[in-house]
C-alpha cells in the first residue's frame, strides 16, 4: 500500500486521481496549497507525488516538483499538464497531458506503484515502513491510545480509535511509541488529517526536536519492521 500526495491548486483532477489510487488499495492526501503540501512532505511518509500543474502560473508548481524530488529522492513524481505548456526538465516519472483518461491514469498509477520497489538508495534516509505499533497521543493530561500504521524518520501516520478524539491541530503533541525493547517519548505536530478507505480517521504527524537517541530508536523500529 502506497501513500500518495496530491497537489492541485485549481482542484482540477486530484479528487478523481485519488479515487483511482484508492481503488488500487492506496492511501492519499490532497493539498490545494503549496505550504500545506510542503508540510506533509516533511513527514517523509509519502511514496508517490502527483502534481496538477496550474497553466496560468505554473512556476510555483514546478518549484514544488523540484522540492519534492529533493525531499524524496527517487520517488515517482507525476505531473499533469496542459497540451503545449513548456515543461522544464525535472526528475519526474511521467507527464500526463490533458485531456486525462481513466485508462491512462490507471496505467501510470500501476507503473508508479511498481517503481516503488526500485527506489534509488538515497531514499533510504526518508524511507517509511508499514508498522503496527501501539502509541499514546495527546497533550498535557489528555492522552488517547492509538496505533501507528506507518513510520519514518520524519513522522508517523496514526490511526485514531474514533471521530470523538479532540486534538488541537496547532498543538505540539507528545507521542509515546511502545516498541519491543522500550518506550520512545517523542514530540510531534499535525501535518494533515484524513480518513482511511476503511473509514477510520488518521493523523499524519511530523516529529519535532528529535535527538540522536530518539532517532536511533525510530531507526531500530524501522529495521525490525
Amino acid at each position: 500500500m502506497a501513500n500518495v500526495l496530491f497537489l492541485d491548486t485549481q482542484e482540477k483532477s486530484a479528487y478523481l486521481a485519488m479515487s483511482l489510487f484508492r481503488g488500487l488499495g492506496h492511501r492519499g492526501s490532497i493539498s490545494n496549497e503549496h505550504g500545506d503540501a510542503r508540510a506533509k512532505l516533511e513527514t517523509a511518509l509519502f511514496d508517490i507525488v502527483y502534481v496538477d500543474i496550474c497553466s496560468k502560473d505554473p512556476v510555483a508548481d514546478f518549484l514544488f516538483v523540484q522540492y519534492a524530488a529533493t525531499r524524496l529522492p527517487g520517488a515517482p513524481i507525476l505531473r499533469v499538464v496542459d497540451s503545449g505548456l513548456a515543461l522544464p526538465p525535472q526528475p519526474v516519472f511521467a507527464d500526463l497531458v490533458r485531456p486525462l483518461t481513466l485508462d491512462r491514469l490507471m496505467d501510470v498509477a500501476r507503473r508508479a506503484t511498481a517503481r516503488l520497489a526500485d527506489l534509488c538508495m538515497e531514499r533510504r534516509r526518508f524511507r517509511r515502513k508499514d508498522v503496527s505499533v501501539e502509541v499514546t497521543i495527546g497533550c498535557e493530561d489528555r492522552k488517547t491510545p492509538a496505533r501507528a500504521v506507518n513510520l519514518s524518520l520524519g513522522g508517523a501516520l496514526v490511526e485514531l480509535p474514533g471521530f470523538d478524539v479532540v486534538i488541537d491541530p496547532d498543538s505540539v503533541l507528545s507521542l509515546s511509541l511502545l516498541t519491543a525493547r522500550r518506550r520512545l517519548e517523542l514530540r510531534a505536530q499535525i501535518a494533515y488529517a484524513g480518513i482511511f478507505p476503511s473509514g477510520a480517521p488518521h493523523l499524519g504527524l511530523v516529529f519535532t526536536g528529535i535527538g540522536p537517541e530518539q532517532m536511533d530508536g525510530i531507526q531500530s523500529v524501522l529495521e525490525a519492521a
